[in-house]
């Protein structure tokens, strides 16, 4: 294999990233002048210490600084733009981790916010959080609303350089011929939307593992899958890969989206007044759910299965007995996993309510009331409970 690569290097030499794809830059072309020097409208995005300055004044800072830069593309008719300024970045946790970088807030609606926008791997969505090296390389990014715990763990990875594209670009130079290296930093590059230099990686992987049978290869292939699933709504081809997938991890993550996609389907036939065509999605999603749940790795289980139960719980008049049977089932695994959130109890307590077990969800909600007694949700479902038992 050692002798195969470098005639393989020599072959894809012409099609190499360049060397601002290599680096990370994320930048498809080069900033006219008047929009990197353009002043940023002052921001007050939550309680984060925002840079004043343009991009450029915020990358010299970067660079003196040894700091990474974060760039915060939105919008002001953005919902979730506005939702994570009064969570994420109002929360103390954050906004300490933040101190660590130089932080601007750019509107991607003005004119040079827009042309900003369409040079980093914004997806043209947001809120969308990119994140630069201190030399200005593209380091990673957060695209659309994160609840606050989840922006926690995103942020102090991508702070800490871990799991980034220059963290795969390092594996990949301390071990060329890798496979997981090469697949980890092609996966990478995908994510941030670099396909030409997804595709030159890939293609050394396809060298290394013609026969596609490694987890690193399926991963990505079931990943490009998943991409054109989310352009066109179509399952047929991801269930095809499913069928013939043996790897536990693949199978989770496949039938999760499918699951996504089929209530997605379910809603635009809703919408077109297709009852059946809706209700024949519907239960594809509840089928994939079950396939989804039957593949959950231990430490998802509480969330996963509070998702799983809670969205059961919202169709309950129209499940059948065992997908009931599956939605209580599934929400005490999740109470397991995770035995003091108050929320995956609450799921309980619903379903056991919804199934005529009073009794049971009456004491599951006096726990949800005992974590978080000013809960005014759980003050009144008790009562709901209570009056039903009268």
């Amino acid at each position: 294999m050692l002798f195969v690569l470098p005639a393989l290097l020599a072959l894809l030499a012409p099609l190499a990233p360049t060397g601002d794809l290599t680096s990370g830059s994320g930048v498809t072309g080069p900033l006219d002048s008047n929009t990197a020097l353009c002043p940023l409208a002052e921001s007050s995005h939550g309680k984060v210490s925002w840079f004043k300055g343009t991009l450029e004044e915020a990358k010299a800072k970067a660079l003196i600084e040894g700091k990474p830069l974060m760039l915060n593309f939105y919008t002001d008719v953005c919902t979730w733009c506005k939702k994570l300024d009064r969570d994420a970045f109002s929360d103390d946790a954050v906004c300490a981790l933040l101190q660590d970088a130089i932080c601007i807030s750019i509107d991607a609606h003005t004119p040079s916010g827009a042309l900003l926008a369409q040079r980093y791997p914004t997806t043209l969505h947001y809120p969308a959080l990119i994140f630069l090296d201190p030399g200005g390389g593209l380091r990673d990014r957060i695209v659309g609303y994160k609840p606050t715990s989840r922006m926690q763990e995103i942020l102090t990875r991508i702070l800490a350089d871990e799991d980034t594209l220059g963290d795969h670009m390092r594996r990949f130079d301390a071990d060329p011929v890798s496979i997981p290296a090469i697949g980890g930093l092609a996966m990478k590059l995908l994510e941030l939307e670099d396909v030409r230099g997804h595709d030159y990686y890939f293609a050394l992987l396809q060298q290394l593992d013609p026969k596609s049978k490694s987890l690193t290869m399926r991963s990505i292939m079931m990943q490009r899958l998943i991409d054109t699933l989310i352009e066109d709504l179509k399952t047929e081809d991801l269930r095809k890969f499913l069928a013939e997938e043996t790897h536990s991890s693949l199978l989770y993550k496949g039938w999760h989206e499918i699951a996504g996609t089929e209530r997605a389907l379910a809603h635009i036939a809703k919408r077109k007044k297709k009852a059946e065509t809706a209700s024949r999605h519907m239960q594809n999603y509840h089928e994939a759910h079950r396939l989804t749940w039957k593949y959950c790795p231990p430490e998802d289980k509480g969330y996963m299965g509070n998702h799983i139960s809670w969205e059961l719980y919202r169709e309950w008049g129209t499940l059948d007995e065992s997908l009931q049977d599956f939605a209580i089932e599934t929400a005490r695994a999740a109470v397991e996993a995770m035995p003091n959130h108050p929320d995956i109890l609450d799921t309980l307590a619903c379903c056991l309510f919804s199934a005529g077990k009073n009794e049971e969800a009456v004491q599951i909600m006096r726990r949800c009331i005992q974590l978080q007694p000013n809960e005014q949700i759980w003050l009144e479902r008790l009562e709901m409970f209570l009056a039903e038992e009268i």
